[in-house]
C-alpha cells in the first residue's frame, strides 16, 4: 500500500470504553460457578456486552451454544441489555420451567430497571465474581465473533 500510495479507509481506530460496576448495588450471588452444563434447553442463560464499533449484548442458551437474543446499539446503556433480554424471551421463553440468567457485574445488568424485568419474568438472576472464567462461554462466543468471523462463499 505504501509503494502504491495508498491509505486506508478508516478514520481513526476503535477504542471501546469498558462498563464499570455500580458500587451502590448489591450484585446476585454467582449461582452458576461455572457450570455451563445445561441438561435441557431454557434453563440456563449467559449475557455479556461486546464492543465492535457498535456497542452490542448477546444471550446464549449454553445447552446449544445458540445465540437467542441479541441488541445493538450506539449505547452502553441499559436499554441495550434489556433489549437483548426482552428478544431471548420473546425467542425462547421456558413455560413453567426455572430459568438462571448470568451476566458480569456491570452497571446495566445492576441497574433497578434491569433487575425489577428479570423478578417480573420470574428469572433468577446470577452474577460473575471477579474472575473472567466466570462467564467463560459468552467470552469465547465473542472471541470466536471477532478473531474468526463467518467464511462466505462463492
Amino acid at each position: 500500500m505504501r509503494e502504491l500510495g495508498l491509505k486506508s479507509r478508516i478514520p481513526r481506530t476503535f477504542t471501546p470504553t469498558t462498563t464499570q460496576a455500580d458500587p451502590t448495588k448489591q450484585p446476585a450471588p454467582d449461582d452458576l460457578a461455572q457450570d455451563f452444563t445445561a441438561l435441557a434447553p431454557n434453563r440456563k442463560r449467559v449475557t455479556d456486552i461486546t464492543y465492535l464499533p457498535t456497542a452490542g449484548c448477546v444471550v446464549l442458551d449454553p445447552f446449544s451454544r445458540k445465540v437467542v437474543g441479541w441488541a445493538l446499539g450506539d449505547s452502553l446503556a441499559t436499554d441495550l441489555v434489556s433489549a437483548a433480554l426482552r428478544k431471548a424471551v420473546e425467542t425462547r421463553r421456558p413455560a413453567g420451567q426455572h430459568l438462571l440468567y448470568h451476566s458480569d457485574r456491570g452497571c446495566q445488568y445492576t441497574s433497578d430497571a434491569y433487575q425489577q424485568t428479570l423478578r417480573t419474568l420470574g428469572i433468577q438472576c446470577s452474577m460473575s465474581c471477579t474472575d473472567c472464567y466466570d462467564n467463560a462461554v459468552m467470552e469465547r462466543f465473542f472471541w470466536s465473533l471477532k478473531k474468526d468471523p463467518p467464511k462466505t462463499c462463492c
